[in-house]
């Protein structure tokens, strides 16, 4: 240890408080055993479930002599349960002879066993008895009735041993007897009857320890879930006392820093500076912070702030910044402030110099440790860099100016400037306390949403949708057309009537050929529209209309078709007709237009649509993605609530539950009254708290990053839209999304916990962990008082304060567990009460640093200082030397 005393006298520029928590054992709680009894329930009935549903324990399900049914021995080892490959009748020969080993031996077979359970003349025997259950299973399979995965026999149908080879037996009241179709599909396969054989015979030459695990390794949970039934069972009493210990100790230490003294270290870099020259160099060893704002006011003016703030990194700073989010440590408060708590082993020993010492022993290794650690750290994370520039604008940066004056070659060494801190642990208190379990408290915890709007893909007046083609209608027109009277190289005759063009009348009575009319002519129709086609049917008659108004009007019946092959040409047939001497019968049509094919153009629309729609779906992804990425960014960024805050919310969650038990043990009293006498007993708010792992109690989570709100369009974020280097999207793994910009994500995202954004990873610990420890220090002079009221029954009880102290002290020997308890109490409550004690903690205050002779002078011995020991830090200064050559 280096001499000190030159720094006798110097004053602490920094403190840490620490505390070490220590569980007494011996005292059995009552609430701790109710805990453990819920635990025993459950698992009780897990095991009661299962055994009930395994087929091996169907062999108990049997009436005594009396017609009783018996007990089924769940306490015993059911018979192995073969692996399903290896299910076969040799094997289960096998298993029965082993398992007749274990019975008379109390032990599984040796190598000598196995090889002659294994032998050939064994194994041919069993195969012989599996080729004679596939002749029995052949020819039970010719008489048997299948119904609900049971197969029904005649009882004639087998003999006797042909039925107990396929394990059927009698239904009672009834001519049948029935065993498991998946007996005789077992039974009937000689193949793998034979493999079972070579595999097993394979085994014994090649890898005799398997066989064991074959026959007996496969365990069902029930059979593995009740060998703890009593989770205390397969422990030690001392681990057990710990567990259920409803009272331990907290000891309080404050961490004092001092610094000593600076001296040149080791060289950084060196500078060779011509004759006459000068050269500037510039030390950038802060870590720079730009904050940007901008306000944008009506008359669009714009103002900008940068911040750039230099942070020191400080060893009292950084033990307490990692005692903030070490997981192991408690938290507990005093005057205002958080500090650590570490929990350290149970103590059976009560005597108060005995566990004093062994919390400075623990408090030594532990805050050395860490210091030492920390430091470390604290020098790998400095980083000097030196440029060379000729005109320098920056506040923020160490000029150093170095000039040779001389004519000869100079070599500057640069040196970096070193701190001695020393560090003094002082023991600045003891407190009896009370410790209780809180389970699932992270639920009475609301977690943060962060409010974001997300910009939506926009296609509108960017990807305008194809116009659809229009919707073409039936059009209808008229058309007025002349149809002349012409004869057909015949007399003209228009005052007589024509069927379909012939006079009739005329062949009959004058004797010579009919008279014919051109009855049907072709007429040509102008479209409404481009395209439109006669429809087939559409020709309507609308009148017929003479064309000499002197004559009398025509007599007609006509029939209308459209040409074929044509679109607008028609043909009218005169069926029958009596001009009456007009010269033409005027027809005025209504004709009814098909409009033209719109296959192409809707092939063409349907083809723009679907581009249109994928295109709108890559723009919907990539606003989808967009918005995730900066939600992503937004997220990282969040600031964490303050330390203090988190660790006070916490501590009020915690109080919540803990009084409501405190509440609940208050009988015969009202709720004002029982939380004073609560608060009269015991110091609630210094309460520490240990967050407890959540390994310690599996159970699914299924939070995942929640990226997008309840709105429409695309939601998902889908495989083509990752990238990573194996495993992505996959459905088992808690995975979590990045981007190239966002920050590390924070504790817990890759095993799927719960994540608060702006909490820290205290925070997130603890809104995963499945239970929590309490601790409630008892206030100083109320310990008697504080340990008759847990003595109550219907607080703690009094299990195991009668039985005799264990401990190594001399004088507590004879005493009882409550005795000492009661000894321990006056000690404690005499020292917190002595004035004089007080004022012992504000010893380094007063006369400061005294060197403590060996570095560690720990005597069990209260409010001593009993740890030193010192810290080598580098400072951001670099010191320019001549260099002297060696």
């Amino acid at each position: 240890m280096a001499n000190l005393d030159p720094f006798k006298g110097t004053y602490p520029y920094a403190t840490e408080l620490f505390g070490v928590y220590q569980p007494l054992l011996g005292w059995r709680s009552r609430q701790t055993k109710g805990r453990v009894n819920d635990d025993t329930k459950q698992l009780v009935n897990e095991v009661m479930t299962g055994a009930q549903h395994d087929g091996r324990m169907r062999r108990y399900a049997k009436l005594g002599p009396d017609g009783a049914p018996t007990a089924a021995p769940i306490s015993d080892d059911a018979i192995g349960r073969l692996p399903a490959w290896m299910d076969s009748t040799v094997a289960r020969t096998v298993q029965s002879q082993a398992n007749e080993i274990v019975a008379k031996e109390g032990r599984l077979p040796q190598r000598k066993e196995w090889r002659h359970l294994l032998s050939r003349d064994n194994v041919d025997k069993a195969l012989k008895a599996a080729a004679q259950e596939v002749d029995v299973a052949l020819k039970a399979d010719r008489h048997q009735v299948k119904c609900g995965g049971m197969v029904f026999f005649e009882k004639n149908a087998l003999t006797a041993a042909e039925f107990k080879a396929i394990g059927a037996v009698e239904v009672p009241g009834a001519n049948r007897m029935v065993t498991s179709q998946n007996r005789i599909r077992t039974n009937g396969n000689l193949q793998r009857e034979t493999v079972a054989a070579g595999t097993l015979r394979y085994l014994l030459a090649n890898a005799p320890d398997t066989l064991p695990e074959i026959f007996f390794g496969a365990k069902s949970p029930w059979e593995i879930t009740k060998r703890f039934v009593d989770p205390l069972a397969n422990f030690d009493p001392a681990t057990q006392n710990a567990i259920l210990s409803p009272v331990g100790m907290i000891h309080l230490y404050r961490q004092y820093f001092f610094e000593f003294d600076s001296f040149l270290g080791p060289p950084v870099g060196h500078v060779w500076i011509s004759p006459g020259s000068t050269v500037e160099l510039i030390e950038v060893s802060t870590r720079r912070t730009v904050t940007e704002r901008y306000m944008e006011l009506f008359r669009e003016t714009t103002s900008r702030t940068e911040l750039e703030t230099v942070e020191k990194e400080e060893l009292a700073n950084v033990i307490k910044q990692e005692n903030q989010r070490t997981m192991n440590l408690g938290v507990s408060a005093s005057g205002g402030a958080n500090f650590g708590v570490f929990h350290a082993e149970a103590s059976a020993n009560f005597g108060y110099q005995t566990t004093q010492l062994k919390s400075q022993e623990e408090t030594h290794k532990y805050m050395r440790q860490q210091s030492e650690r920390v430091t470390n750290e604290l020098r790998t994370q400095f980083r000097t860099t030196f440029r060379t520039v000729i005109e320098v604008e920056d506040s923020a940066s160490r000029r150093y100016k170095l000039e040779n004056k001389t004519d000869k070659l100079v070599n500057f060494e640069l040196k970096r400037k070193m701190r001695r801190v020393g560090v003094q642990v002082q023991h600045i208190g003891t407190r009896l306390c009370w410790q209780v379990y809180a389970d699932d408290l992270g639920a009475d915890l609301g977690i943060s949403e962060l409010v974001h709007i997300a910009k939506r893909a926009d296609a509108d007046g960017v990807t305008q949708p194809p116009e659809s083609p229009a919707v073409l209608l039936p059009q209808s027109t008229e058309i007025t057309v002349n149809f002349p009277y012409q004869a057909d190289n015949t007399d003209d005759d228009r005052g007589e009537t024509f069927y379909e063009g012939t006079d009739r009348d005329s062949g009959i009575f004058g004797g010579g050929d009919p008279e014919r009319i051109i009855w049907q002519r072709t007429f040509k129709a102008p479209p409404p529209a481009l395209g439109y086609k006669l429809s087939v049917n559409g020709i309507q008659e609308v009148d017929v209309q003479r064309v000499d108004a002197e004559e009398d009007p025509p007599e007609v019946a006509a029939e209308y078709e459209v040409v074929a092959g044509s679109d607008d040409e028609f043909i009218i047939r005169l069926k029958q007709v009596n001009f009456h001497d007009q010269p033409s019968i005027r027809f005025q049509l209504s004709l009814l237009w098909d409009p033209p094919s719109q296959e192409a153009a809707e092939q063409v629309y349907k083809d723009k649509l679907a581009d249109f729609t994928e295109k709108q779906r890559r723009e919907e992804q990539t606003a989808l993605l967009d918005a995730v990425k900066e939600r992503i960014e937004m997220a990282s960024d969040i600031e964490a609530r303050s330390a203090t805050v988190l660790r006070e919310e916490e501590r009020i969650v915690v109080f919540r539950r803990l009084i409501q038990k405190l509440m609940g043990v208050g009988k015969g009293q009202g709720t004002h009254v029982t939380a004073e006498l609560v608060r009269s007993l015991f110091n609630v708010d210094e309460m520490l708290y240990f967050v407890s792992p959540d390994w310690w109690r599996a159970r699914e989570r299924n939070y995942g990053q929640q990226l997008r709100g309840d709105g429409g369009g695309v939601t998902a974020v889908t495989a083509d839209d990752v990238v990573g280097w194996g495993g992505v999207r996959a459905q088992d793994r808690d995975n979590y999304l990045i981007t190239d910009q966002s920050r590390p994500a924070p504790l817990g995202a890759s095993i799927g916990w719960l994540i608060q954004l702006d909490g820290d990873e205290h925070r997130n610990a603890f809104l995963n962990s499945p239970w929590i420890k309490a601790v409630i220090p008892i206030r100083p002079g109320r310990e008697e008082a504080a340990l008759r009221w847990l003595e109550l029954a219907h607080v703690e009880g009094t299990d195991g304060l009668d039985a005799a102290y264990q401990g190594p002290e001399a004088d507590l020997n004879g005493h009882s567990l409550r005795e000492v308890l009661t000894t321990l109490a006056k000690t404690l409550s005499a020292q917190n009460s002595d004035v004089k004690h007080v004022l012992a903690t504000e010893t380094v205050f007063e006369t400061g640093f005294d060197p403590l002779a060996g570095g560690f002078a720990a005597s069990g011995k209260p409010f001593e200082v009993f740890d030193q020991w010192v810290e080598i830090l580098p400072t951001d200064q670099v010191v320019a030397v001549d260099y002297q050559v060696p």
